[in-house]
């Protein structure tokens, strides 16, 4: 894999002009392409002929001049590299337009290329949760040695429909069937041309985007201008419009008085619906787009593009997305509505408040038609199974709550929001007994008038019913306790039924659980006495376990076993093959623990009736995607994606990075994310990468899994809050001038902030920080050279976030700057309206950490945690050798000779270097004169990254150091091995 180990000079110039929706190529470009400017403006030849490579992922309306397709006809022919992208089908919907006419199908026509509709394709479409056509994912396929470098595995499209090529052209992706081009190269005059009619969101950096720009960018050879900024054009602007805060694209930035009309009678209509519920954000974004954004979007922006009805559709999944997201409410809602399912039907029917009904129901017109190719009996697809976790969705949801409202009326939603909960604590319901579904389904009930539990189960859906009793009705909790405690005795109740049912009763008060059936009470007693291996729960366990009721005898032998009452392990064996799935998984399981591996108890050898229903589904797009499926559906998931950290002095390596690890609560405690993470760690995408990493919790279950795979703890994340008030800043030391930054200053803080942390660790290669309308920014100045800054991001209401403090070092008193520019920094936010500014960072932020004390922050451990690891030691040596050479470079070591090894257990290698030269020594056996580091692959992951020195590990013991331990040999190694801050700035871009 070829990869630069220093910042490329490859020159890429980004349009933001036609399209600035998409964010994921700024932040995934600017680390290792650091040359890389984001264009506000028209393009133009002056502006082009800068730079090597010109990216155009231009979907939504926006002109284009006829100079600017003479533009980029003329700088590829001159050898430039053009990238130009815009999804079809989002075209399509939003316009009803073909989508030759959308901006990329206007630069893509320069070239001979045409962009074709959904009609034009040659095989079945499908319809996305977008309510979009075109062909899916698993459609496409890479067209091997098109671009060294490029795939194997192809990127995540979402959508797409196919190209019309000339001659000149060749297919880069292609459907995998009838050989359409999806996506396609070409050489025009001296240079180079791609086209995907799709968004660039999903391409990864190491298999799609990297092999790409650097075919694109070809020889790269000089450019003419020295300084290449990072914007160029009109930064947004901020407008404040009958008390809405709009941060506008220049080029959007007249659309915001009417966009903030629709904008009003969104939230009387939101606010209407969804009740309490609904909080009004306290800024948008608005962007020349008509992409719809996702919840994970950095802020919430909206698109003011497009014809009327498509901009207040948009908006509406927007604003209603962004109230459910990461909600209570929301939560509940997926569970029988699955991803966008409700934000969808909520803009839908504000379609219908605002007078397009024809355009609404064109759109439940696609969904119904999707519903019909995958489940045309309205029977086939459990609901309550579509797995929530990975944003499954199914067009069966629509339907559903188009059918609820057709039974129980149009207010059914409305009175469903009054009766759902707002906080997860305020959910009376049982914890692990009642899933998701069953949860839903009782407040849909509640909201309907009566049960609807029949009309659930006869479309398919699973439910097991609770007592249709409202929470504030006094038999509330006696009906729900009643429910649990038949749930543990009936004799149509399986195992894993009973034990969900005893761990909802075990949480209960001694009062109530005073109330319980005296039988009831005495098997709460013991699976509650179990689960904190209480001994006095063994005798009682074992009455159960011999019982002739094979499924109290079932948990009864898993406790004991679990308990490490290995003697009942043949009791659960026999008792397994009868049982439920759930309960064969968590007893095969627990047996595997022991030593006791029975394959027809694990995922893969798991059977129904005779038929296998356990299977580890594995697709790898963008990303790697792990799911355990029981019964075609997913259980549980890991997502990863390889890509890229970063090392001191822009030197980088690769790194497999794991985004989530989960599993739904009823099919834990059977080890699937242990198998599923094994699984993506054996994957040939993690394999082609030195080292892996994640954000985990130190309270979280999952810390230990993730040790036992080799991560380690890079750092303690502290989170720091201060009051703001208006006052006087604090006065800088003498000579030092303390100023707020103006536009003028952009440039340069963003450079100066880049080189002061170019001496870190990072587990993603820092993005510039953004410094638009929401950005508030004081700079200290000595002799009128920039010398230090802090900056904070504010928009509306109580809150501000602080992003970082910066003075260069030699500048004294550091600390006492420091403090001026947060003092600087707070009364430009309070002035601005914030009451408080809070900060996340590493514990050893250095700087930042000390003025924060000083400025009176209170900080707290937030119990966040980064882990790494290192997969390949001598890979990872490989990838970042030069920067071994740049430790050595002007010290008393630069014509040093010899050979350094770090041996432990499943780490070994070395480098040998002579005279500055580094090598990395693959397979590492100690010779005489060699100095040698014998310790644990958890201290060499520290070692390498710099949280901790070779003397450190010396001192206390946990490294052995051959031949000897000189105060010049221990000079060497903390010169190659040196301590380096630990950053991580999330939110930056």
């Amino acid at each position: 894999m070829s990869i630069p180990v220093e910042p490329s000079d490859v020159r890429i110039l980004i349009d933001y002009y036609h399209d600035s929706g998409g964010q994921y190529l700024r932040s995934s470009l600017r680390g290792e392409y650091p040359l890389t400017t984001i264009c506000r403006q028209r393009l133009t030849w002056g502006v082009l002929k800068r730079y090597h490579v010109v990216v155009i992922d231009a979907t939504a309306p926006a002109d284009v001049s006829a100079s600017e397709l003479r533009a980029i006809e003329r700088f590829v022919a001159a050898g430039g590299g053009a990238l130009i992208a815009g999804s079809a089908p989002q075209w399509e919907l939003v316009t009803g337009q073909p989508p030759t006419e959308m901006p990329a199908g206007r630069f893509a026509d320069i070239f001979g290329i045409g962009l074709l509709s959904a009609s034009e394709a040659e095989a079945a479409t499908t319809i996305d949760s977008d309510l979009r056509i075109g062909y899916g994912d698993e459609n496409v396929e890479v067209v091997s040695d098109a671009i060294e470098g490029f795939g194997p595995h192809p990127p995540a499209l979402e959508t797409v429909t196919p190209l019309r090529l000339p001659d000149t052209a060749r297919p880069l992706l292609v459907h995998g069937r009838t050989g359409e081009p999806l996506a396609a190269i070409a050489e025009h005059g001296e240079g180079r041309v791609c086209v995907c009619p799709a968004f660039l969101e999903r391409f990864n950096r190491l298999s799609h985007l990297g092999p790409l720009v650097e075919w694109l960018a070809g020889d790269a050879g000089d450019r003419p201008g020295r300084d290449i900024p990072t914007e160029i054009g009109s930064t947004p602007v901020l407008r404040d419009v009958q008390g809405l805060k709009l941060i506008c694209d220049r080029s959007v930035a007249e659309s915001a008085e009417e966009l903030a009309e629709l904008h009003l009678q969104l939230r009387a209509f939101l606010k209407e619906l969804l009740g309490s519920h609904w909080e009004p954000p306290g800024t948008f974004r608005v962007r020349r787009s008509c992409r719809r954004p996702r919840p994970w979007d950095d802020g919430l922006f909206v698109a003011p593009t497009g014809p009327d009805w498509a901009v207040a559709y948009t908006n509406a999944v927007a604003l209603a997305q962004h109230a459910l997201w990461d909600s209570t409410a929301g939560q509940l809602l997926v569970s029988l509505f699955p991803e966008s399912t409700v934000a969808c039907h909520i803009a839908l029917r504000f379609l219908d408040h605002l007078g397009y009904s024809a355009e609404a129901d064109r759109l439940r017109g696609r969904a119904m038609q999707a519903l019909d190719e995958a489940d045309p009996s309205r029977d086939r697809t459990d609901l309550a199974r579509i797995y929530w976790a990975t944003d499954k969705w199914h067009p069966k949801g629509h339907w559903l709550l188009s059918e609820l409202e057709r039974r129980f009326g149009q207010g059914l939603l409305k009175r469903l929001f009054e009766l759902l909960p707002k906080k997860r604590e305020d959910d009376p319901l049982p914890k692990t007994f009642a899933w998701g579904g069953d949860r839903l389904a009782y407040y849909l009930g509640l909201a309907a008038g009566e049960d609807v539990t029949d009309l659930l189960r006869e479309i398919g859906t699973t439910i097991h019913p609770l007592p249709l009793v409202p929470p504030d009705d006094e038999s509330f909790a006696d009906r729900m306790h009643e429910t649990l405690a038949d749930a543990t005795v009936a004799a149509s109740c399986p195992a894993s039924r009973r034990m969900e049912a005893l761990s909802d009763l075990a949480a209960l008060k001694e009062e109530a659980r005073g109330k319980l059936p005296e039988r009831v009470r005495k098997l709460v007693e013991a699976f509650a006495q179990s689960g904190a291996s209480d001994l006095r729960a063994v005798k009682p366990l074992e009455r159960l376990a011999r019982q002739k009721n094979e499924e109290t005898a079932a948990w009864a032998a898993l406790q004991l076993v679990s308990m490490g009452q290995t003697q009942w392990a043949d009791r659960l064996a026999e008792l397994l093959p009868e049982r439920d799935l759930r309960f064969k998984l968590m007893g095969g399981y627990a047996l595997r623990r022991l030593g006791r591996d029975l394959p027809e108890f694990a995922l893969e050898g798991l059977s129904e009736d005779g038929r296998r229903v356990g299977e580890m589904h594995v697709s790898t797009r963008d990303q790697v995607m792990i799911h355990p499926k029981i019964g075609g559906y997913e259980v549980a998931n890991v997502l990863a994606e390889a890509g890229l950290c970063g090392f001191p002095h822009g030197h980088f390596a690769t790194q497999f990075y794991v985004y989530w690890v989960h599993t739904l609560p009823q099919w834990r405690r059977s080890g699937l994310s242990r198998l599923a993470f094994r699984v993506a760690m054996q994957h040939p995408e993690a394999l082609r990468c030195s080292c892996f990493a994640l954000n985990t919790g130190t309270r979280n279950n999952a810390h230990a899994l993730y040790s036992d795979f080799g991560y380690v703890d890079m750092d303690r994340r502290e989170r720091a809050v201060k009051q703001l008030h208006l006052g006087t800043p604090a006065v800088p030391p003498d000579g030092v001038v303390i100023r707020p930054g103006a536009d003028a200053d952009r440039d340069a803080v963003r450079q100066l902030v880049h080189d002061y942390h170019r001496d870190t660790f990072t587990l993603a290669p820092l993005p510039a920080p953004q410094l638009d309308e929401g950005s508030f920014t004081a700079i200290a100045e000595r002799d009128g050279k920039l010398i230090g800054a802090a900056l904070a991001r504010y928009a509306a209401g109580e809150g501000a976030d602080l992003q970082d403090v910066v003075v260069i070092e030699g500048e004294d008193p550091r600390q006492e700057i420091g403090v001026a520019l947060l003092a600087r920094v707070h009364a430009m936010l309070a002035e601005a309206g914030a009451r408080r500014a809070t900060t996340r960072a590493c514990s050893d932020a250095g700087l930042l950490m000390n003025v924060l004390g000083r400025a009176g922050y209170s900080r707290e451990v937030s119990g966040g945690v980064n882990m790494f690891g290192i997969r390949d030691l001598s890979q990872l040596f490989g990838e970042i050798r030069p920067l071994y050479e740049h430790r050595l470079r002007e010290t008393p070591f630069a014509d040093w000779r010899g050979r350094v090894l770090l041996l432990g257990e499943r780490l070994q290698s070395g480098l040998e270097i002579e005279q500055g030269v580094a090598q990395v020594i693959d397979s590492p056996q100690p010779k005489p004169g060699d100095i040698v580091l014998h310790t644990a692959d958890e201290t060499i992951t520290l070692f390498v990254t710099g949280r901790e020195t070779p003397l450190e590990g010396y001192l206390q013991h946990r490294t052995r150091i051959e031949p000897q331990v000189s105060p010049a040999v221990m000079k060497l190694l903390e010169t190659l091995l040196p301590r380096v801050p630990f950053v991580l700035r999330w939110g930056w871009e």
